[in-house]
């Protein structure tokens, strides 16, 4: 795109925090993001996402792998993905 952007990032907000109507998980290919992806595919704009989480995330912290990711997890608890079974995993 000339003047606009070079991509568009899809942040992990998508699949992991906006919801629907009906309560459940907005995912990335629900049909709502369809003619957005129709129109930036057809100006080749590239699409990047950031659609999950590193595998320490969904563990428990005993079972975790480093000592950066036990501490980060224990003292940010919301984005302890293992202390939050309603979102997908």
């Amino acid at each position: 795109m000339l003047n606009g952007a070079v991509a568009v990032k899809v942040w992990k907000n998508i699949g992991m925090g906006f919801l629907d109507q009906h309560g459940r998980q907005i995912m990335i290919d629900d049909p709502g993001f369809d003619r957005i992806f129709s129109f930036l595919e057809q100006k080749n704009v590239p699409v990047i996402g950031h659609q999950g989480e590193p595998r320490n995330c969904w563990l428990p912290l005993e079972e975790m792998t480093t000592i950066y990711d036990k501490e980060y997890f224990r003292t940010h608890p919301q984005y302890h993905m293992y202390l939050h079974p309603e979102l997908p995993s």
